[in-house]
């Protein structure tokens, strides 16, 4: 293998071309790469600048808004710098409220762009005390989850600025009322409490302005920060309850006014110009609808019911528009653009339907499915998919943690699915039924005649989502702690970490990685253990035994079973042990890979989308302004030309501009990725390297993905379940296994990561919370990495 000399700083080292480009940038001398650091590290700053330049014009414009009206006359100043028949009246809302939003996504963008180096953890001896604020649980309930110190200040500052804006534009208007004299017939309560409803009304845009930036799954604000999907649902969670709260407020305020003026009919009006009620009356109650519906009994019960409900955001956001009128709806509809640019590139990856290049099904029913990586496509340890399957349900995605690592080699990508809801039992039914409908060799494969295949199910996906960067490298030790089918982000994690001592080694480079995890895993029965045989870290890490990388598994059985192992022996072979079911798919140019073209994908690609959305959006919407309202829709006393016409017309702008305009740039980077991958597909048909018709058995025990057990005599290295310690009937008492895990890391940063059910990451929730109370020197920085909404 051809080799490059690095020069690092203490010494020169041989390394191979791969190890080399493992290396991190920090690491090189060279004059070259000096002037290149030196570069990417004063533009990152500049970058910096600019987002907490934008970040604190936008909270300081919203907090003196209601003091000193900064805000009205900046709106007035930009209005008449950019007057014209173009835009109208309503440039100076958006550029000043929805463009702080719109640039901070593109800022946060080529931030990502020049942070993608693989996060290498040149630790400090201690974690800084900011970033352990986001790590120590504060509160853990039933109603709230698990809420550490950072949600609680994200949460402090959301209610302040609520608070403040509500406050700060009400006082004046009820001192008003106070001082004047009311018309007659007119009480200074109804005027209070309607000074109140339209104030309401005016908070409502902030509290809409940052609800729909947490929930795009690709929102680059929320990349940036670091902050996956999975988490940033409990922001919009939030987000949503502060909003409808003041929806609802806002609603019954008025309707208590109409009742009590006799005039209940006013619900239904929808007047020409001004704001029309009846649409907010839509929107409240489809609002409301989606409030009730997504409450934990409902959401955890009847999740098709939430999920189909929340659809309505749809309907909330139009009429919220109506109701208002173009030019208010400029106040939040930065963080309202930028979601649906998501929706839409989320559109073009997931129309493309895939084939799984390995079916499988494990003991105890988990279902392996292996889907090919196409040439953009990246992720870290802990990212996750969604899947969909049309024959099932086109509404249902459904995401699943990827438990291979990107450091594998392969052109593959590995999720486990364990049938526990409907969804999932049709999965397992409908591979089980391909199976038994096949001839299947008794290895387990599918038969090398012209058999079709025996799984062509079409599937669609969504992703990868999740961490920007391996934070868990940051951590000395590390406790992964699962519950059930939790453990395969774990599996990722694990085999991330082999591969990266494998090729770096401990400390090379200045590198300094995880030297021991500890993994501790609940599982009901004896049967859920087979999982655990599809890593063998001798296999992947060669030089394990004289390393200082200790790997410690436990394995904690509650319902144990006499039962042995359910594994089928094949006859002939009577010392090769394999899985009751596995399938796979022939490797020919019907498989098709998982599209790049994401929002989490190549981030100028986004870029490029996003500006020329915005671009087509601006040019529609002045087309229209120009040709259609100002030459048709002059307003008179006699014939007031028609709001909603305007909202009709700035929702096709919208359309048009990320339809048409945002729609040529994705067209084109998708042909520039097919392309690409076109020409990795057939390099690897021409060399063999992808020769998934091959029996899976053999490409496992080459890989190291199945048992590794002892074939013909062979000693072949353990699997994690070899090493693994059992206790059966019990599990295990976090209070007593930190007080344990105290003694034996002490005075330092330990990692706990859990992934499992609800109630099992509660508990180690609290108990890592009880730990902050005590004197010791050691820290357990806790990180929850399940998905639930």
């Amino acid at each position: 293998m051809a080799t490059t000399m690095i020069l690092k700083k203490e010494e020169n080292i041989t390394l191979s071309e791969e190890e080399a480009q493992k290396i991190p940038l920090e690491s090189v001398t060279t004059p070259h790469h000096v002037l290149t650091l030196l570069l990417m590290k004063l533009l990152k700053r500049v970058v910096l600048v600019l987002i907490c330049a934008t970040v604190l014009f936008y909270i300081v414009l919203w907090l003196l808004t209601p003091i000193t009206r900064i805000g009205r006359r900046l709106e007035t100043i930009v209005t008449d710098r950019l007057s014209s028949h173009f835009l109208s009246n309503i440039s100076g809302t958006y550029l000043l409220y929805s463009g702080p939003v719109l640039v901070l996504s593109l800022l946060g963008l080529l931030f990502l762009e020049l942070n993608k180096k693989k996060f290498r953890a040149q630790r400090s001896p201690r974690i800084s005390s900011w970033r352990c604020l986001s790590t120590q649980p504060v509160f853990v309930n039933k109603l709230m989850g698990v809420v550490t110190g950072m949600d609680v200040v994200v949460i402090l500052m959301v209610l302040f600025a609520v608070v403040w804006i509500f406050v700060q534009f009400y006082l004046p208007q009820a001192h008003k009322i106070d001082t004047s004299t009311p018309p007659p017939g007119t009480k200074k309560w109804i005027l209070k409490l309607a000074q109140a409803a339209i104030m309401l009304g005016r908070t409502l845009a902030f509290s809409i302005a940052l609800l729909f930036i947490p929930v795009s799954r690709s929102s680059s604000i929320m990349r940036m920060l670091d902050v996956p999907f999975e988490h940033a649902v409990k922001y919009h969670k939030w987000l949503g309850h502060i909003t409808l709260t003041i929806v609802f407020a806002h609603s019954v305020i008025f309707i208590t006014i109409f009742s009590y003026e006799n005039n209940i009919a006013h619900l239904v009006s929808w007047r020409a110009t001004g704001i029309a009620v009846l649409a907010g009356f839509i929107a409240t109650v489809s609002g409301m609808i989606m409030w009730i519906t997504s409450a934990h009994y409902i959401r955890v019960r009847f999740f098709d019911l939430f999920y189909r409900a929340h659809h309505l955001y749809l309907v909330f956001v139009v009429f919220f528009v109506f109701h208002v009128g173009v030019q208010t709806a400029g106040y939040a509809m930065g963080s309202i653009i930028l979601f649906f640019i998501d929706r839409y590139m989320r559109f073009w990856q997931s129309r493309r339907l895939l084939t799984a290049s390995s079916v499988r099904i494990l003991h105890d029913n988990i279902v392996e499915l292996k889907f090919l990586k196409s040439a953009g496509l990246k992720y870290t340890s802990l990212s996750f998919i969604y899947i969909n399957l049309p024959k099932i349900s086109y509404l249902q995605w459904h995401p699943f943690s990827i438990a291979s690592s990107p450091l594998d080699g392969t052109q593959e990508l590995t999720v486990y699915i364990k049938p526990l809801g409907t969804w999932t039992q049709s999965l397992k039914e409908s591979i089980q039924s391909s199976t038994n409908h096949h001839d299947i060799t008794k290895l387990g494969v599918m038969d090398r005649g012209s058999a079709p295949c025996p799984f062509s199910m079409a599937l669609s996906a969504e992703g990868p989502y999740g961490h920007e960067t391996n934070f868990f490298l940051r951590y000395k030790t590390l406790v992964l702690i699962a519950g059930g089918i939790g453990i395969t982000p774990f599996m990722a994690i694990l085999q991330d970490l082999l591969h990266q001592h494998q090729s770096l080694g401990q400390g090379a480079a200045g590198v300094l990685l995880p030297s021991t995890v500890e993994l501790v895993w609940c599982v009901r029965r004896t049967q859920d253990l087979d999982i655990l045989k599809q890593i063998c870290p001798a296999a992947i890490f060669q030089g394990i035994t004289n390393s200082n990388l200790k790997i410690v598994v436990k394995v904690y059985v509650t319902q144990p079973s006499l039962e042995s192992l359910n594994l089928q022996v094949v006859e002939d072979t009577p010392n090769l042990m394999i899985n009751t079911s596995a399938i796979a798919q022939p490797a020919n140019q019907s498989l098709r890979y998982i599209s790049p073209v994401a929002g989490t994908g190549n981030n100028m690609w986004v870029a490029a989308v996003i500006i020329s959305s915005l671009i087509g959006f601006v040019l529609m919407l002045g087309i229209f302004q120009t040709c259609v309202i100002d030459r048709y829709g002059h307003a008179t006393l006699e014939h007031p030309y028609l709001q909603w016409k305007q909202v009709v017309f700035f929702f096709l702008s919208m359309i048009m501009g990320i339809g048409g305009f945002g729609g040529v740039v994705m067209f084109a980077w998708r042909t520039l990725s097919n392309n690409a991958n076109q020409d990795l597909k057939e390099q690897n048909l021409s060399t063999g390297s992808l020769n998934i018709k091959t029996s899976i058995i053999e490409k496992g025990l080459q890989e190291s993905h199945l048992s590794m057990i002892d074939v013909e005599g062979n000693n072949m290295p353990s699997s994690l379940l070899d090493q693994a310690t059992i206790k059966e009937g019990e599990r295990p008492n976090f209070s007593e296994f930190f007080d344990n895990a105290e003694e034996v890391y002490v005075d330092a940063d330990v990692g706990v990561l859990v992934s499992g059910p609800e109630g099992l990451l509660h508990s180690v929730a609290v108990a890592c919370r009880n730990q902050i109370f005590k004197s010791s020197n050691t820290k357990f920085h806790y990180h929850s990495v399940s998905f639930s909404l």
